[in-house]
C-alpha cells in the first residue's frame, strides 16, 4: 500500500520556497535566473547550499499542496454543478428524497450499486481527473489510452518503412514495417475515505466538494508518480517497476551513463558539473527530441546544481518566464526539468543508484486505463456507528514501459 502523499521534508518545503523566491525575481525582471546579475545567481546558489547542509528531518508532516494554499481553490474548478458531491452527501445523510430526486436529474445516479451507495456525475469525475493532471508530473506528460479488456497488448513500432534507390526499371524494395506489443494487466487502484456527518452540511457543501476532490486527486497522483517512477515492481506497486528502477539492459533499450570510479554520492556527480549531464544527452536518440524530452529529478538534486558553472563560466541551472499566464519553470543544460517529490532525494545518495532521468515521457511512459474511467460511490452503510460518511474511488489502470531506449539515467558509481 502506498504511502500517504501530502507530507514532505523540511528540506523539500525550503527548496520549493527559494524555487517561489527565484521564480518571483524572473517574473518581477522579466529575465531568466542565467540572465540575472552575477550578485543575484550567487545569492541563491548560497541560500541552495545552505538548504542542502541542512540536516533533513525524515518524519513527514501533513500539508496541503501549495497550489490549494496559494490559489484558494482547487486547480481546474470544479465546473457546472461544482457543489454537487457535497450535496448529494447531504441528501444522503438526511435521507432527504426530494434533494436526491433533484440531484438525480441533475445526473447523480443514486439508484445503483450496492444498498446505500450513490454514483457520482461525470463532472465530478471527471474534475478529479484534471486534478490528477494538474499534481501528476507522469500523468501530464506520459501517453494516456482507454482500454477495454483487463488484458490486453497495445502494438508499438519496432521497425519502418525503408527508402532505396532501384535503377531504372529496377523493382523498388519492399519495406515490411514490424510491430511488436506492450502488455497491459489493468491494476485496482481503490481509495476509501470517510468524513464525520458534521459536515455535512448546506453550507460546507462546496468546501466538503473541493476537499474531497483535492484529497483523491492527491492520492492518485502520488502513487502514479510513485509507481512509475520509484515502483519495485511489487504487489504494493501494482506490479510497476519505476523508471529509477528498471534494469538496463538490451531487452528494454534503457541506457545508464554510470560515473567513474569514485563518484560514488549524488553530491559529487553533481560536483562534476556538466560531466555527467552531457553524456546523458549524447545517450539520448536524435528522434527523442520531437517528444519534448525533460530531466526527472528531485528538488534537491536540481537545486544542487545552483551555482554550478560550465567551461564558459555561465550557470547550468536556469528558471525561466513560461506563456502569458503560465509559472516560470526550471531547466538544466537547456532542457526541461520535471521536479518529483518521490525521485531520489539528495540525501538518499548511494553508491550504484539512479540520481536522475533524461526522457520524454510521451513517449517512453504509457498509461493504459480502463474506458470506463473512475468510479466513486458514497455509503454511510459501514460507517454508520462512527457517524461518518465513506467515499471509494476506483480507477483501473496499469502504467508500462513503451520505448525504452528513449530513457537515459545518470547513476552513480559502484565504488
Amino acid at each position: 500500500m502506498a504511502r500517504n502523499p501530502y507530507g514532505a521534508t523540511n528540506q523539500d518545503q525550503q527548496f520549493d520556497q527559494l524555487h517561489d523566491e527565484i521564480a518571483a525575481t524572473v517574473e518581477r525582471t522579466g529575465r531568466s535566473l542565467a540572465e540575472q546579475t552575477r550578485k543575484t545567481q550567487d545569492t541563491f546558489a548560497a541560500h541552495a547550499r545552505d538548504i542542502r547542509g541542512m540536516e533533513i528531518k525524515l518524519q513527514e508532516q501533513s500539508m496541503l499542496l501549495r497550489e490549494v494554499i496559494r490559489g484558494g481553490h482547487v486547480a481546474g474548478g470544479l465546473g457546472t454543478g461544482g457543489e454537487g458531491l457535497g450535496k448529494l452527501c447531504i441528501a444522503l445523510a438526511s435521507n432527504n428524497h426530494a434533494a436526491l430526486q433533484q440531484l438525480q436529474t441533475a445526473g447523480v445516479n443514486s439508484g445503483t450499486g450496492e444498498s446505500g451507495g450513490a454514483l457520482l456525475a461525470s463532472t465530478i469525475t471527471n474534475t478529479i481527473i484534471r486534478n490528477v493532471d494538474q499534481y501528476s508530473v507522469i500523468e501530464s506528460n506520459a501517453k494516456k489510452i482507454q482500454v477495454d479488456a483487463q488484458r490486453t497488448v497495445v502494438p508499438k513500432r519496432t521497425a519502418g518503412v525503408i527508402v532505396t534507390h532501384p535503377d531504372l526499371g529496377v523493382d523498388i524494395t519492399e519495406s515490411s514495417p514490424k510491430f511488436g506489443g506492450v502488455p497491459l494487466e489493468l491494476a485496482k487502484y481503490a481509495a476509501l475515505a470517510a468524513v464525520d456527518n458534521s459536515m455535512l452540511r448546506d453550507s460546507l457543501a462546496l468546501p466538503l466538494t473541493e476537499f474531497l476532490i483535492t484529497e483523491f486527486a492527491q492520492a492518485f497522483a502520488y502513487v502514479t508518480d510513485l509507481y512509475a517512477l520509484v515502483g519495485d515492481g511489487t504487489p504494493a506497486h501494482a506490479k510497476t517497476t519505476g523508471l529509477f528502477n528498471l534494469t538496463a539492459d538490451s531487452t528494454n533499450g534503457v541506457k545508464d551513463v554510470t560515473a567513474d570510479t569514485g563518484d560514488n554520492t549524488f553530491q559529487e556527480v553533481i560536483d562534476k558539473s556538466t560531466v555527467y549531464l552531457a553524456k546523458a544527452l549524447a545517450e539520448l536518440p536524435q528522434w527523442a527530441e520531437f517528444f519534448n524530452p525533460a530531466w526527472i529529478m528531485s528538488r534537491s538534486i536540481f537545486f544542487g546544481y545552483m551555482g554550478v558553472r560550465d567551461g564558459q563560466n555561465r550557470p547550468i541551472a536556469d528558471v525561466k518566464l513560461g506563456g502569458k499566464g503560465e509559472k516560470p519553470y526550471s531547466m538544466l543544460m537547456g532542457y526541461p526539468v520535471l521536479l518529483a517529490q518521490v525521485a531520489p532525494r539528495l540525501a538518499d545518495s548511494a553508491a550504484s543508484k539512479t540520481m536522475a532521468v533524461l526522457t520524454p515521457l510521451m513517449a517512453s511512459v504509457l498509461i493504459g486505463r480502463d474506458a470506463q474511467g473512475m468510479e466513486i460511490k458514497i455509503s454511510d452503510a459501514p460507517f454508520f456507528r462512527s457517524d461518518q460518511t465513506a467515499f471509494r474511488a476506483i480507477m483501473r489502470q496499469q502504467i508500462a514501459l513503451a520505448d525504452g531506449t528513449a530513457v537515459v539515467r545518470i547513476r552513480t558509481a559502484a565504488s
